[in-house]
């Protein structure tokens, strides 16, 4: 009898071990299920953060390009003012100013007695970068006769950056804007044909 009475207590001792044993396991499972939500819960955001990111850099990078387009069309327009202002106070004969020829002739002789075939070619680039420069003064003033008869923004543009937010509503007119140059550059070449 105290035999089976002690199998009795040790069988009971067993289960209740078995049990918290199992209680344990359950709650370790939970644990690791809750671990893996919270992980899993972090990598979206840590993904939409890059995401964000990734959206943050693409805009600063079109906002330089766009700056960069813009110092250009800057200096190109300073340089078609000081050309305009040079050919306003010409002389009487068509000359411009004999001062300003003659300080750039006395630069320019020394370089070109040093080494003629390097001032041929800075010459050629000059005489490029100058037909450009009157080939995007043309643009300029095209495109300056056609807005000035368009809008500045779009009428559209603080309902939309009400709606879906500045950063969307930015590249939106962007987009719009590069769209729009592009089918008045076409039309103007329609035209011209």
């Amino acid at each position: 009898k105290e035999m089976r009475g002690f199998g009795q207590a040790h069988e009971a001792e067993l289960e209740l071990l078995r049990e918290e044993q199992q209680k344990r396991t359950e709650a370790h499972a939970q644990h690791v299920k809750e671990l893996e939500q919270r992980l899993e819960v972090q990598q979206q955001q840590a993904a939409e953060e890059l995401q964000r990111q990734q959206e943050e850099l693409q805009r600063s990078k079109e906002a330089l390009v766009e700056a960069q387009v813009t110092a250009e069309a800057a200096a190109l327009e300073a340089r078609a003012v000081r050309m305009e202002a040079a050919s306003t106070h010409a002389e009487p004969n068509g000359d411009i100013l004999d001062d300003q020829l003659l300080r750039v002739e006395e630069v320019a002789m020394p370089v070109a007695k040093a080494n003629s075939g390097e001032v041929l070619g800075l010459q050629k680039r000059i005489d490029l970068l100058e037909n450009r420069c009157a080939s995007l003064q043309r643009r300029l003033q095209s495109q300056e006769s056609v807005m000035s008869t368009a809008p500045l923004r779009p009428s559209w543009e603080l309902k939309l950056a009400a709606v879906a937010g500045p950063y969307v509503t930015a590249v939106v007119v962007t987009i719009h804007r590069l769209a729009l140059g592009m089918l008045r550059g076409f039309l103007e070449k329609l035209l011209k044909s």
